[in-house]
C-alpha cells in the first residue's frame, strides 16, 4: 500500500489503469499527476482519486513517497460509496450540495489522519487473511476505508465553506506553489510572493503554513534541493549548471546548503549513485 518511488531516467512514466478503484495520496515530494489528459500539480498532501480503468502515471520531481489504495466498492459500506460516487455532500455551511472533483490538497493535520486510517486499513487487510468473509478483520477494514471516503468528502466539503477570505487564500496557496514549482530558477523573494498573491507577508507566511506545514521560503528551499538531487541523479552537467538551474546563483551557497540538508556534497551525492 505505501510505495516510495525514485525515477531512474526523465522519461514519463508508461500510462497505467487499474482493474479496481485508486486513492493515491503524496507523502513527499512532488511533481505532476497525470490523470488522462490532465496533468496536476502534486506536493505533499495532494491526494488524487482515479476511477476504475482510468488511465493515469505520475512524473515525479525527483524521489517522493505515495500512498496507493487499491479497492472494490463491494468493500465500502453502502451509503458511502453511494455518496462518494455522486461526489456530492451537503455543504456544512450552506445545506447546499457541493460537488467534489478527483483531487484533493490536504493540510498536514488531514494528511495525518489519512495515514493513519490507510495504516489501519492495512492492518485490518493483512490481518483478515484468510479467515471467513465476514470477520471482524474484514468489517473493520470497510469501516477504515469508508472513514478516508469520508474524510475526502467532509474536506472538499470545509473547503467550499471556508470564509471568503480563506477560500480566497486557498486557492492563491495552491496557485503560487504551481508557480513556483515552474520556475526553480528565477529569483523568488518573499516581497515577490507577496506581490504575486496580493497578500502582505505576514498573512502569506500564515496562509502558506496553514495550507502546507510550512514557510513558503522553506518550501521553496525544499523543492530547489528535490530538481537538484533529480537532475544530479539523471544528468551528467556540470554541478554549478545544476545549481543555477536550481535558483542557486552562487555554487558554493548550494554546495554548503546541500551537504547541510542531504549530507552528503553534490558530487560525493552524484558519486555515491555509481
Amino acid at each position: 500500500m505505501i510505495e516510495g518511488r525514485r525515477p531512474k531516467s526523465d522519461t514519463t512514466e508508461v500510462p497505467h489503469v487499474n482493474d479496481c478503484w485508486s486513492i493515491y495520496a503524496i507523502r513527499s515530494g512532488q511533481g505532476r499527476f497525470h490523470h488522462g489528459k490532465t496533468a496536476i500539480p502534486m506536493f505533499p498532501g495532494s491526494v488524487f482519486f482515479v476511477g476504475l480503468g482510468e488511465a493515469h502515471w505520475v512524473k515525479p520531481d525527483g524521489s517522493f513517497e505515495l500512498m496507493n489504495i487499491l479497492f472494490r466498492p463491494e468493500a465500502v459500506e453502502p451509503g458511502v460509496w453511494s455518496a462518494f460516487q455522486r461526489r456530492k455532500i451537503d455543504g456544512p455551511a450552506t445545506g447546499q450540495p457541493v460537488t467534489v472533483d478527483e483531487s484533493w490538497q490536504l493540510p498536514p493535520a488531514r494528511l495525518a489522519k489519512l495515514v493513519a486510517l490507510a495504516l489501519e486499513l492495512d492492518h485490518h487487510i493483512h490481518a483478515h487473511g484468510a479467515a471467513p468473509r465476514e470477520s471482524a478483520h474484514r468489517r473493520a477494514a470497510g469501516r477504515a476505508l469508508g472513514a478516508i471516503l469520508n474524510l475526502l468528502l467532509q474536506e472538499k466539503a470545509r473547503v467550499a465553506a471556508l470564509p471568503g477570505v480563506h477560500a480566497r487564500q486557498h486557492r492563491l496557496i495552491w496557485g503560487l506553489q504551481e508557480r513556483l514549482q515552474a520556475g526553480y530558477e528565477e529569483k523568488w523573494t518573499v516581497a515577490r510572493m507577496s506581490s504575486l498573491t496580493g497578500l502582505k507577508p505576514t498573512r502569506l507566511f500564515a496562509a502558506f503554513k496553514r495550507e502546507t506545514g510550512c514557510s513558503p521560503v522553506a518550501w521553496l528551499l525544499a523543492a530547489r534541493l528535490a530538481q537538484a538531487r533529480r537532475l544530479l541523479r539523471n544528468t551528467r552537467r556540470p554541478v554549478a549548471e545544476v545549481a543555477a538551474d536550481c535558483g542557486f546563483a552562487d555554487p558554493n551557497y548550494f554546495a554548503r546548503i546541500f551537504r547541510q540538508q542531504v549530507g552528503r556534497s553534490p558530487t560525493a551525492f552524484r558519486r555515491g549513485l555509481k
